[in-house]
């Protein structure tokens, strides 16, 4: 066995230097058993990835006689959890995943499809389904994760079609959708689909010679011809840009045949056309590389190019792509012969470490310079969830606050529940009701994060209003506002409202949690003179009108403590004194600044008061 890490590399340099051949691009880990069988000169094949709900990465490797999984978490120190004997030797082995689930295929022998559990990685791997009931040998498989579909063609089954098969029931038993024939070839009548690409039910069809077709596959069993297009070669397989604008082929027959760019902007039309080729070989005297398997993350084309090993483009702009990096598995031919190197990539990991497999060199796993980022949160699992709460979670009845999924990307469901039903499924929430609120998101690798926040709703303190002679006294509040015959008295904010004509009352108020109520309603008459103060024998008060002095003349059975105070209209307190009244005494007050209007002018002792009305 050789196993290579970043640790030899520290003393293996200058073999190093020499054996491999890279531009922004670093080797970490290594696998390849010598011992291992092999078939048609072929010992390893393809290779793909998997990321659990906790964020542990893997690596799914074929040999010519097994399925083999690692554990890449830490790169440096991946290793191998488990390996499946097929059926026999095979050249081709092709490998995909649907939630905690890998499926696995074969074209040499006929060992049909094989399931594996991958729910206790990185301790193990559970074969939980191995049959021929839909086929025996298949040259290729996709996954549409967003709909639950597994897509086969290439088969003994069905060899001019798609077999597609329902997983979402129950992942270890496919259900049989669509056993149906692609008439894709119009001289042969012939369907067969090399490699198959699909994505919410549309397929973008590798047909051979036939070129690149794309379907309508929503009715398994009637399939839809959106359009087509021959591509000169043997079209292998394609992947589709993040926004669906344009896909990358490869044509891997004959050899030397570039990569192109197939713009896909009319294809509803029934219109694709090529608007670009390229390639881009590492030997500088030949130009006669293969590409084999291409894929898209975001700006980046990551290629297995069979004996230039894995190149990544720039396709930022599609139309004038360049190398941003390479690493060369089959460092040692000094010009291409054909089908030998990188059979395999892929470059959707969380951490943007890349997957790759060599024919004969086996399983590279490889890093990118600092200087391109294929990592990006939409292709990460959300191992956290947020709840941004836009507004309090501590409210007055009546009130609402929008709760927000902070957690964010493509292909997620989000699901909002209270009590265990569900309110929404949507990013987010109107909440009105105290409760505990949980948000779930499940991706379409099946993981879920939940997360909790609670919500507090504070029911409004209705104040009550006590009656006292010409005074209205409300409950404790942080705020008043006075109302008379259902209009607001400026200024009429204290706690108690010294009132001066017969009407409805009523106050609101802002309580201690901050939330506002409204008193009930109360019909006072104003007391103009209380037979209480008995010992206040006259009182008057003259000039009626007043311009700028108000005299006020009292006689008294004995010197008395009072309150004096003047109201307005509104019941508002514009001047208030307290001063000790002898048994015969004139008070003079100056009412010049007050504006015209009606005042009243009352003096409250102990024994209860006595009110005037006057006019400025």
């Amino acid at each position: 066995m050789r196993i290579l890490s970043t640790f030899l590399f520290l003393f293996l340099s200058t073999i190093y230097i020499h054996a491999q051949q890279s531009m922004n691009m670093n080797l970490l880990y290594q696998y390849d058993v010598d011992t291992l069988p092999s078939t048609g000169g072929v010992q390893y094949n393809d290779v793909w990835g998997y990321v659990d709900c906790e964020g542990g990465e893997y690596a799914i490797l074929g040999s010519a006689s097994r399925v083999h999984f690692f554990d890449v978490s830490d790169p440096v120190n991946s290793f191998e959890v488990a390996s499946f004997a097929g059926g026999g030797l095979s050249i081709w082995r092709d490998m995909k995943t649907y939630h905690n689930r890998a499926y696995a295929v074969s074209e040499d022998s006929s060992e049909g499809l094989m399931i594996f559990d991958l729910s206790d990685l990185p301790n193990s791997v559970t074969k939980t389904y191995h049959s021929t009931e839909f086929f025996g040998r298949s040259h290729n498989i996709f996954v549409d994760e967003v709909n639950g579909r597994l897509y086969v063609v290439g088969t003994d089954a069905l060899p001019g079609g798609v077999i597609i098969l329902d997983l979402t029931a129950d992942p270890d038993q496919p259900v049989l959708l669509g056993n149906t024939n692609l008439p894709a070839d119009p001289v042969s009548g012939t369907g067969y689909a090399h490699d198959i690409y699909v994505k919410n039910n549309i397929a973008y069809a590798s047909h051979g010679y036939a070129g690149l077709f794309i379907w309508d596959l929503n009715d398994p069993v009637n399939p839809i011809l959106l359009a087509s297009k021959e591509t000169g070669g043997y079209n292998h397989s394609s992947w589709i840009s993040d926004d669906g604008s344009f896909a990358i082929f490869a044509e891997e027959v004959p050899t030397g045949r570039p990569l192109g760019v197939m713009n896909l902007e009319n294809m509803m039309d029934g219109d694709i056309e090529i608007d670009h080729t390229f390639k881009i070989p590492l030997l500088s005297n030949d130009d006669d590389n293969v590409p084999h398997n291409p894929f898209i993350r975001g700006d980046y084309l990551i290629c297995s190019y069979y004996e230039d090993g894995l190149q990544i483009f720039d396709i930022s702009d599609p139309l004038n792509p360049t190398t941003a990096a390479y690493y060369d598995t089959y460092p040692d031919n000094t010009e291409y012969n054909g089908y030998a190197g990188n059979w395999g990539a892929y470059p959707f990991l969380p951490s943007g470490i890349i997957l790759a497999s060599d024919i004969v060199s086996g399983l590279f796993v490889l890093e990118l310079d600092e200087s391109i980022d294929l990592v990006d949160m939409e292709n990460a699992p959300p191992v956290s969830v947020e709840i941004e709460s836009q507004g309090s979670t501590e409210f007055c009845m009546g009130n609402f606050v929008n709760l927000v999924s902070v957690t964010d990307g493509t292909n997620l469901n989000y699901s909002w529940t209270l009590g265990g039903n569900e309110l929404s499924t949507e990013q987010e929430l109107e909440v009105t009701d105290a409760g505990i609120y949980t948000l779930t998101i499940s991706t379409s690798h099946g993981c879920e994060y939940s997360s909790e926040v609670e919500i507090t709703v504070n029911e409004p303190t209705i104040p009550t209003v006590e009656v006292n002679n010409n005074s209205l006294t409300a409950s404790d509040a942080t705020y008043y506002q006075w109302y008379f015959n259902g209009v607001i008295i400026t200024g009429a904010n204290q706690q108690t409202l010294e009132f001066t004509e017969n009407g409805e009352y009523y106050v609101a108020i802002i309580d201690e949690n901050g939330c506002s109520a409204i008193s009930a309603t109360m019909p006072v008459e104003f007391v103009t003179a209380t037979q209480e103060l008995a010992s206040v024998q006259s009182f008057s008060i003259f000039p009626n009108p007043v311009n700028d002095w108000l005299l006020a003349q009292l006689k008294m059975e004995k010197a008395t403590n009072f309150d004096l105070a003047i109201l307005n209209a509104n019941g508002q307190i514009v001047l208030e004194k307290t001063m000790l009244l002898q048994k015969e005494d004139n008070i003079k007050i100056n009412v010049s600044t007050f504006p015209k209007g009606i005042y009243f002018l009352k003096i409250q002792s102990e024994e209860g008061s006595i009110v005037r009305k006057f006019v400025k």
